[in-house]
């Protein structure tokens, strides 16, 4: 008896009891023998803009560098009518910088552009005063931005020390419902109040930034200094 279960085992596995052998079925995926389509090749993107100074008169002359990731893609110079264009890889972000003789560097980027891959600049001329002494400046939205994360529309104030001491720095608004807030050196985390000091030496220059939160409006500052 356990002879003939065994061998009726037997013939269900090998199919011997049939008479006709079996044979093992393999099945192939399509997906397996044919790879997916390569992807299209990303379409360049092309940056355009125009440069213009403190008065909004077109500036030709300045460089504007584009970049995304830290890495510098084109670089081109503005033409008579302030207008530039680069052309790059296809990114999502990127950021810009505008410089020209005699002015400051005005920074952009992506979170910025008017439209699709336009972006525009704003250039201010570079502002130098005594320490003890004050000065006006304007702080625009197409201005320069600043910060760990591109959180404030600024403008720079170069300070010179004419003694050693205490650099105090304050600012009071155009509009007097807004609170301008100054960093002196650098625009750190946490950083940014009115008024701010700075220990210095005589003959130091200091760069002084005048900021305005980037999700609020902006006016005109009056920036006051003193060294004691």
């Amino acid at each position: 008896m356990r002879t003939l279960r065994l061998l009726a085992i037997v013939c269900v596995i090998s199919g011997a009891c049939t008479g006709t052998p079996t044979t093992p079925t393999t099945t192939t995926s399509s997906a397996q023998t044919t790879p997916p389509p390569a992807p299209p090749p990303a379409q360049p993107m092309t940056i355009t803009g125009t440069v213009v100074d403190e008065s909004g008169a077109p500036a030709p002359g300045a460089t504007v560098k584009i970049a995304s990731n830290g890495v510098a893609f084109g670089t081109a110079v503005t033409d008579v009518g302030g207008r530039y264009s680069v052309t790059g890889p296809a990114i999502a972000y990127f950021w810009g910088t505008a410089d020209k003789s005699g002015y400051e560097t005005t920074l952009r980027d992506s979170y910025f552009t008017e439209s699709p891959g336009v972006l525009n600049f704003r250039l201010f001329p570079s502002v130098r005063v005594a320490g003890g002494s004050s000065v006006h400046v304007a702080v625009t939205k197409d201005g320069s931005i600043c910060g760990f994360d591109d959180e404030w529309f600024c403008r720079i104030v170069r300070v010179t020390a004419g003694q050693s001491g205490s650099l105090a720095i304050d600012g009071t608004a155009d509009d007097s419902s807004l609170q301008a807030a100054v960093a002196i050196g650098t625009v750190d985390p946490g950083c940014c109040r009115a008024p701010a000091a700075k220990t210095v030496a005589a003959g130091d220059e200091v760069l002084v930034y005048v900021l305005f939160p980037w999700n609020g409006r902006v006016s005109g500052v009056t920036v006051r200094t003193s060294v004691r």
